[in-house]
């Protein structure tokens, strides 16, 4: 049987770490949702840099910490050519100029928003440029939603579609996982998960919810938003008018484990969600697994999980969005159906690995 090494792009995530953001939850999974009767044919190299090292029981998985400072440019590329790897993993969007030249490479692309949105990413530029590097040089591009795929296309026309596969990351984690008895929040409140950043369009979020306490007088609600603060614009939303208006009802938090993430979907009254730009979005996805009602805006992406999904409401317009909400919180407590789906990491891992077996 064919040994293959594969390199693992794990940035700036310590696998033993509490995940904060999308790619280290996709890193993560991976990892721990790799078929066993695969193991044996594989071993896997994470490259990460850390101020603390992780460990590894596993035979299979050897976790490498790098200096950060030239850390894509230099010392990844330096590993793969000293560990002999086969195929590089960029599950961060970046393929490392070097790495091309001697190795097989599947990247993985996100969204496009700094494409759309370039004054709502401080480094868009260079995003971009790397973006179009990587879609360039990869073997295989990994997209997680057909949605992606199709804006992919049509922003590189010239790209083989047999080159961009779509794989949706699974869910599955909140399913299993039991959430803590311990209740933290007595008031009724809608939950918001995500990074507080501008491309997610907090201050349409945080209107909206003031707007829901003005018209229904309902002072008591709260909105809880879990997830890493982008410095710049926290220190921007926190001067405006409107959050000090309606600070006594927000509740913001961070480093949130998993089984306390799950219990803040099951006793939300909705997930709220107003982003400019979802190429996944897992907390949608979540949300809506363990039966939640989920109200969003009309990403086209959201489009894809509808027939999956009973408590998805897609709205076209605030005033729709806020139907939904006063709707919502009217109802009582209530579990939507699920239908069986495709969210799961198991599967994910074993069509990933299949790609990198191809091309190995």
């Amino acid at each position: 049987m064919k040994k293959i090494k594969i390199g693992i792009d794990g940035g700036d995530f310590n696998p033993e770490s509490t995940i904060q953001s999308g790619i280290q939850r996709l890193v993560s999974s991976f990892l721990v949702s790799i078929p066993l009767k695969q193991e044996s044919s594989l071993t896997f190299y994470y490259y990460y840099f850390s101020k603390q090292s992780a460990h590894s029981n596993s035979k299979t998985i050897r976790y490498v910490n790098l200096p950060r400072k030239f850390f894509s440019f230099l010392f990844v590329p330096l590993k793969c050519f000293l560990d002999r790897i086969n195929v590089y993993m960029g599950f961060s969007g970046i393929i490392p100029p070097i790495i091309r030249l001697f190795k097989k490479t599947v990247v993985f692309i996100h969204d496009f928003g700094f494409y759309h949105f370039p004054d709502y990413y401080p480094e868009s530029e260079k995003f971009i440029w790397q973006t179009n590097y990587s879609v360039f040089a990869a073997n295989k591009i990994i997209v997680f939603s057909k949605t992606v795929r199709n804006q992919l296309l049509n922003q590189f026309p010239t790209i083989k579609p047999d080159k961009v596969i779509t794989i949706y990351p699974g869910v599955n984690y909140v399913i299993q996982s039991k959430a803590t008895n311990e209740r933290t929040i007595n008031n009724p409140y809608f939950l918001y998960v995500g990074v507080i950043k501008k491309i997610k369009n907090i201050e349409k979020l945080l209107s909206l919810f003031e707007v829901f306490i003005s018209e229904t007088k309902i002072l008591h609600v709260k909105l809880v938003l879990i997830g890493v603060k982008e410095q710049s614009y926290w220190e921007h939303i926190i001067k405006l008018p409107l959050f000090l208006k309606i600070q006594k009802n927000l509740i913001f938090l961070e480093h949130v484990s998993d089984k306390n993430l799950v219990f803040y979907y099951k006793h939300c009254i909705a997930l709220l969600n107003t982003s400019l730009v979802e190429g996944f979005c897992y907390p949608v996805v979540e949300a809506l697994s363990l039966g939640k009602k989920v109200i969003t805006n009309d990403l086209p992406l959201y489009l894809e999980f509808k027939p999956y999904f009973e408590g998805l409401r897609i709205t076209k317009s605030d005033n729709d969005f806020l139907l939904a909400m006063k709707e919502e919180f009217r109802k009582k407590k209530t579990v939507y159906s699920v239908k069986q789906n495709s969210f799961n990491w198991s599967k994910f891992s074993s069509k990933l690995l299949t790609v990198v077996k191809n091309i190995s």
